[in-house]
C-alpha cells in the first residue's frame, strides 16, 4: 500500500543516557511527541536491556517533504558517522534500515502478500486498502514518481509467445461470463438521435415510446465504413425476412450475411436503423 503522507518529518537523535550511544534515524509522522526512538536493530536491544526512560531523543532538523527526509538522512548518516564507537547505526542513511536493493525489494513483496491476504479476510479492510493504493498511485503518476508505461515502452511488431498466450486463456476462463460481465442483462437502444444501454427487463417500455434496439452510430464513423448503394440494397435483400425489433436478429443477420456480429451490428445500425 502506498505511504500515507505525514504531516511532521524529521531527522532525530536517540541516546542511551547511561552509556552514551546514539542513533540518528528519521521518521514521518501528524503528532511531534508521539514517544518514537526509532527501530534500528541495536537501538532496539538497547532499549529492551535498559528501559526506554533511560532513553533520550532530540530532533535534529525537520524537513517539508518525505523526499526532502530521506536526501537529509543520507547527508548525516554517513559511513564515517556509522564507523564512530558510539553510533548504533548499521547503515547509511536513506534506506530505511535495508542491507539493499534487493532486500528492500524483498521486503515490499512480502508486505503486499501480507496486506492482500488480509484485504481477502477482510472486506472492510479491502476497500481502504484499495482506496489508499489508488489514491497513491494517482500522486505517483501526477508527480512522475511512476512513469506512464507509454512514455518508455512499445508493444508495436511485437506479440504473446504461445506459452503466454495459453496461460492467459487460463487465468481468463470462466471470467466475464454472466452476472460478472459488467454488460450483463443490457443492451443499446435508441431513438434515431440518441443511445443508451438499459436493462433488458425494462426494454419494453422504451419501444412503445419509439426506441429500437442498436446504438446510434455518429456521422463520421458511418461515413469511414461507406459502402455502395448496390451493396447496401444486396444486404437488405438478404436480411429482408429478419425482425430486427426480435431476438436472435444477430444471429439470423450473420447466417444471412456471412459476416460476424461486429461487422452485422455495425452494417444495421448504420443502413438499416438509420
Amino acid at each position: 500500500m502506498p505511504r500515507k503522507e505525514k504531516k511532521f518529518h524529521y531527522i532525530y537523535k536517540t541516546t542511551n543516557t547511561l552509556t552514551g550511544r546514539y542513533y540518528i534515524g528519521m521518521h514521518s509522522t501528524d503528532v511531534v511527541e508521539d514517544g518514537y526512538l526509532g527501530s534500528g536493530k541495536r537501538l532496539r536491544r538497547s532499549v529492551n536491556k535498559h528501559g526506554a526512560e533511560c532513553h533520550s531523543r532530540e530532533i535534529l532538523e525537520f524537513c517539508n517533504s518525505r523526499k526532502e527526509l530521506i536526501d537529509k538522512e543520507k547527508e548525516v548518516v554517513t559511513l564515517e558517522e556509522i564507523a564512530k564507537n558510539d553510533c548504533m547505526n548499521l547503515m547509511p542513511g536513506g534506506r530505511g534500515g535495508f542491507i539493499s536493493d534487493e532486500h528492500q525489494r524483498h521486503r515490499s513483496i512480502c508486505a503486499a502478500k501480507a496486506a492482500k491476504k488480509k484485504a481477502d479476510e477482510n472486506p472492510k479492510f479491502k476497500k481502504k486498502w484499495e482506496e489508499a493504493r489508488l489514491k497513491g498511485l494517482k500522486k505517483a503518476y501526477k508527480e512522475g514518481r511512476i512513469p506512464n508505461i507509454q512514455d518508455h515502452y512499445d508493444w508495436s511488431g511485437k506479440e504473446h509467445t504461445p506459452e503466454t498466450i495459453k496461460k492467459l486463456r487460463i487465468v481468463k476462463k470462466g471470467k466475464g461470463i454472466g452476472k460478472s460481465n459488467s454488460q450483463f442483462n443490457t443492451c443499446w437502444i435508441n431513438n434515431g438521435v440518441d443511445s443508451k444501454k438499459v436493462n433488458k427487463q425494462t426494454i419494453e417500455d422504451f419501444f412503445s415510446q419509439g426506441w429500437v434496439k442498436g446504438r446510434k452510430m455518429k456521422d463520421g464513423f458511418k461515413n469511414k465504413f461507406k459502402l455502395s448503394q448496390e451493396e447496401v440494397n444486396k444486404r437488405k435483400n438478404l436480411m429482408s425476412h429478419i425482425d430486427f425489433n426480435k431476438r436472435g436478429w444477430v444471429k439470423q443477420a450473420c447466417e444471412a450475411l456471412n459476416m460476424k456480429p461486429g461487422g452485422v451490428k455495425r452494417f444495421v445500425n448504420t443502413y438499416i436503423r438509420n
